[in-house]
Order: structure tokens, then C-alpha cells, then sequence
């Protein structure tokens, strides 16, 4: 997942002012949900993107140890749904449950936008994958929480080299080809997590951050040198 950095992009990624959200799509069937972890409804590459992040909807966090694949478990909290973007939460997680099936695709971003404007500058992939198996619907009603587990093909969240997912105090971030870096999970009382959204543990949001900052402020440097 190495990045092709225009000169706007790299602009932004050097300044202090680089804000980050992420954008998660999900394809099932015919139906394509969009939602993302800020307060509000993000209208980004022509889409209205779901806003969630009033109790951080959005967490990315490793797969069950022992497991082959490399991927993430998303928790869609309905309780934060239920705002003037959508005014039945429990009955779009339901029809989600209903509709969601193994094998979809699920894609998802990081955007990058100028913390001083608020305006969106680009997004970089974060995760192409597919759901593992069969959703988890909890709680249903008002506070209806969905939880899907998501294989990935590609993410920029996985293991080192040599190491297994159980080695969650050996998480590093490691040149992959092309000029581009993966990212390891942010040490922390979650270890192995990358939290998104407010009610993340505050130590972990800043660190997490910061990672993947720099793997970009890495990627731009390879990408000078090839010059």
C-alpha cells in the first residue's frame, strides 16, 4: 500500500496541521454502507459518510490470537447512530446484520484532512478485505451494537516479520516494498490496538496517531529518494 504523494498531499503530511479520520465501506450485495468516526456526516469523494464518532463507533484492533489470517474486528455502536444522520440506529445495524454475508468486501481509509480547516485532503487506504464470518448483532434496540470480523488481503496493521500475533509487546513498523511502511499495533493496555474516536484510552490516541504520521513522514522521504 505505498503511496503516490502529490505535491498538496506531501504539503499537508509535513505540517503540523494533519488531522486524521477513518472511512469505512462496506459492500454487501447490491448495498454499499459508508460510515466514519467523526461527530459528523463527512461528505468525501462525492459520498455521504455516516458520522459515528461521538463514542468512537470505529475501533480497529488485531484478530483473535491463533488466528491464520491477518485482519481487524470492527464495532459499529448503534447507540452513536442515533442522530439527525440516521434516527433509527437499531434498524440500520439490523438491516445491515440481515443483509451482511461472509466473503463481502469491506474497504477501509484513512483521510487525512487539515486540522486548522477542517477541509479533507486525501485518503489512503488502511484495509482491502472481506468479512471472516457471520456477523454478531448484540444488544439489539437502542444500544444495538454490530460487530464484524474483517480478513484482510491487504492492511498496513500487521505483524513484523518473524513475529505472530501473540508477540504484542514485539509490534513494529517495518519498510515494506515500493517506498510505503507497515504499521504495527500501538503498545498499550489493548496491545496490538489502533483505537479511533473519543472514548479511546486518551494515551493510546496520540501514540496512535503518531505511528502512522510517521509512516507516511517515512514514505514521503523513500519516495524523495527515488527521485
Amino acid at each position: 500500500m505505498a503511496l503516490a504523494l502529490t505535491t498538496p498531499q506531501r504539503n499537508l503530511l509535513r505540517s503540523r496541521n494533519i488531522g486524521l479520520r477513518m472511512l469505512v465501506q462496506f459492500t454487501f450485495g447490491a448495498n454499499i454502507y459508508r460510515f466514519t468516526d467523526d461527530e459528523d456526516t463527512i461528505v468525501w469523494n462525492g459520498f455521504n459518510w455516516l458520522g459515528a464518532g461521538q463514542i468512537a463507533t470505529i475501533s480497529a484492533r488485531a484478530l483473535t490470537a491463533g488466528s491464520s489470517a491477518d485482519g481487524v474486528t470492527i464495532t459499529v455502536n448503534g447507540a452513536g447512530l442515533a442522530t439527525p444522520d440516521d434516527p433509527s440506529a437499531a434498524t440500520l445495524l439490523a438491516t445491515i446484520y440481515a443483509e451482511a454475508k461472509q466473503w463481502d468486501r469491506v474497504d477501509m481509509f484513512l483521510l487525512y484532512f487539515d486540522a486548522a480547516t477542517g477541509v479533507p485532503v486525501f485518503q489512503a487506504p488502511f484495509l482491502i478485505g472481506r468479512l471472516a464470518g457471520a456477523p454478531l448483532l448484540r444488544q439489539p434496540g437502542a444500544a444495538a451494537q454490530l460487530q464484524l470480523e474483517i480478513e484482510a488481503d491487504d492492511i498496513i496493521l500487521d505483524r513484523a516479520p518473524g513475529r505472530t500475533r501473540s508477540d504484542s509487546d514485539q509490534r513494529r513498523m517495518w519498510p515494506v516494498g515500493g517506498g510505503g511502511f507497515h504499521l504495527a499495533g500501538a503498545a498499550s493496555a489493548q496491545a496490538g490496538s489502533v483505537w479511533w474516536g473519543q472514548d479511546a484510552p486518551a494515551a493510546t490516541v496520540p501514540r496512535a496517531n503518531n505511528l502512522i504520521g510517521r509512516v507516511i513522514q517515512r514514505a514521503i522521504a523513500a519516495d524523495e529518494a527515488l527521485r
